[in-house]
């Protein structure tokens, strides 16, 4: 028995170092199998759009030069008529949206408004035995209104490899008398311009299985330091951006740490749904309205990393403000200003929000009078600011600030008109070691008055007071509201606080 035992042990001991020899040669290994997909591409699509027009003696569409007239007819006269048929196609792999506008070189004269206009759009091949044969059989087209009133203002949506057919008739009026004899349609004998723009189309879906991703897309955007140029470029009105103005980017710097970025008189800046960001150091006052400036600026985000001033609107100026986030760090984002030199300011915001993004109107020199309105406006605040992680936000250095109120008017030289109307305010102070404003008031102290008109508002907030009035400068303030509610503490008050 011992004997087997023995031998049993002796194989088990050669077995386990014959297994450990072929196991010193090797590694250990899982059953293993693999797929490989190769060929995979990813590629830039295109955006092409080709426009052509019928030749009506060929019978087929021609590319249109850019500096050959499609309208080119000189000795026009009452009941004259030009008509021309067009192909849009889109050649890129792409869906795409287009406009086709009218746009005249220069100042119109009063022919334009005895020119009318006609179109018709169609997915149908339009060759020249399908065109109207006099104004009488224009069925099945709009009358778009006038060259004055830039009727022509054609858009469309196309999938790649699709084409759309337009037809055109300019009609002049059969009414026009002599006073429109000899005159050339734009001043100084100037011609205008047949302008196809097209741009993507929300349709393609990203990695996420969103359609809306370029949704914001358009044929007029300028990108990066080009938007600079575009807003002192004194033919265009508007400027659209394609991109972020982020005064950190070197390309808005003006090499004396000075976040300035200033909208010139007359010019629209339409942000296109993209932020302007005013960093957290750095002098100047972010966005600027130069004296005696009117512009507009629209559609995008106001975004303040500290609580330095973000736009700044300089006396004398008009700033119309549209459909515009401000986000801010709790200062003084939008600063107003009036001067008693009789240099009045006029802000009007609609369909804007303010988060934590408090409004200051200023005023200085005397009586100092301003003309600032809010319309269907939301704001926002909370005294301390925490992310979303439940920890205390700061600005890119580390400080903390606060928002202890929304909108001031504390300045006894203001004097003018401020009207709050269809507009919410939220501000939660519980932190704060004292009671806050929402909205304060100053009167004028020096001659003038000041009206503040309160309609359809709603103003709650915890340790806050609604409508706060210093009593010193009652005098020069007329306070009305109609159809408002106050809410402190979950508790319904007057304006001033004060129990119901």
């Amino acid at each position: 028995m011992k004997t087997v035992t023995k031998h049993s042990l002796w194989a088990s001991g050669l077995s386990l170092l014959l297994c450990a020899a072929l196991l010193l040669g090797t590694t250990f290994a899982w059953f293993t199998d693999s797929v490989t997909n190769t060929g995979n591409k990813i590629e830039a699509g295109t955006l092409s759009v080709d426009f052509n027009k019928l030749n009506k003696t060929t019978d087929a569409y021609e590319a249109v030069a850019e500096n050959t007239p499609i309208f080119s007819y000189a000795v026009w006269e009452p009941g004259y008529s030009a008509m021309e048929a067009f192909q849009v196609h889109n050649g890129g792999s792409l869906a795409l949206k287009y406009d086709l506008a009218l746009e005249p070189g220069g100042a119109l004269t009063k022919l334009a408004e005895v020119i009318d206009v006609y179109y018709k759009v169609t997915d149908t091949p339009v060759q020249k035995a399908d065109l109207p044969g006099s104004m009488a059989d224009l069925a099945g087209f709009t009358k778009a209104g006038t060259l004055q009133s830039n009727a022509l203002a054609l858009s469309g949506k196309m999938v790649p490899g699709a084409d759309q057919y337009l037809v055109v008739v300019l009609n002049m009026r059969t009414e026009a008398d002599n006073t429109y004899q000899g005159l050339p349609l734009v001043e100084g004998g100037g011609a205008f311009n047949v302008v196809l723009k097209a741009t993507q189309d929300a349709v393609e879906q990203d990695g996420f299985g969103n359609d809306d991703y370029d949704a914001n897309a358009n044929a007029d955007a300028v990108f990066g330091g080009d938007i600079l140029t575009a807003l002192n470029d004194p033919t265009g009105p508007v400027v659209v951006a394609g991109s972020d103005i982020d005064m950190n980017d070197p390309v808005f710097d003006d090499h004396n740490g000075n976040d300035t970025f200033v909208i010139p008189d007359g010019k629209t800046l339409d942000l296109g749904g993209n932020s302007f960001i005013r960093p957290a150091s750095g002098s100047g006052s972010g966005l600027v309205v130069k004296s005696g400036s009117t512009v507009t600026l629209k559609n995008g985000t106001m975004v303040n990393e500290g609580d330095m001033t973000l736009m700044d609107v300089e006396y004398g100026s008009t700033l119309t403000v549209e459909n515009v986030d401000f986000t801010g760090f709790g200062g003084e984002a939008i600063r107003v200003r009036a001067n008693g030199d009789d240099e009045k300011v006029t802000v009007i915001f609609r369909d804007c929000t303010f988060t934590n993004a408090p409004v200051s109107l200023k005023g200085m020199n005397g009586a100092s009078e301003v003309d600032v309105q809010f319309y269907n406006c939301t704001f926002k605040g909370t005294y301390k600011m925490y992310n979303a992680d439940g920890t205390v936000a700061t600005d890119p250095y580390g400080h903390i600030h606060y928002t202890s109120y929304l909108i001031s008017a504390e300045s006894n030289y203001l004097c003018g008109n401020m009207t709050i109307q269809d507009c919410t305010f939220d501000l939660d102070c519980s932190e704060a070691s004292y009671k806050r404003e929402i909205v304060s008031l100053y009167g004028c102290n020096y001659g003038g008055m000041m009206n503040v008109s309160l309609k359809n508002v709603t103003m709650t907030g915890q340790k806050v007071t609604p409508v706060d009035i210093d009593r010193r400068y009652e005098d020069g303030l007329t306070f009305t509201e109609e159809n408002c509610s106050y809410t402190v503490d979950g508790v319904s008050v007057n304006h001033d606080g004060t129990a119901k």
